[in-house]
């Protein structure tokens, strides 16, 4: 059985705001008055991994990127 799991990461720097990543909004979140996405969870399990690969995709300014951590 596989323990796969996608770490998440966010570059502040290079995000603009647009906002395109809250639609998984239990992963990132845009504080009141901040210009910058925050990520809310790190690592997500491996299943969720076509949803990620799309907010990776999906992001204007290409600030999110992921990858697969192998746990033994």
């Amino acid at each position: 059985m596989s323990n796969q799991k996608i770490e998440i990461i966010l570059d502040a720097h290079q995000c603009q705001g647009y906002g395109m990543c809250l639609m998984s909004e239990d992963i990132f979140e845009i504080p009141q008055g901040s210009q910058v996405a925050n990520l809310k969870m790190h690592f997500v399990d491996i299943d969720r991994e076509d949803e990620v690969k799309e907010l990776a995709g999906s992001c204007p300014a290409q600030a999110i990127s992921f990858r697969i951590l192998e746990s033994a």
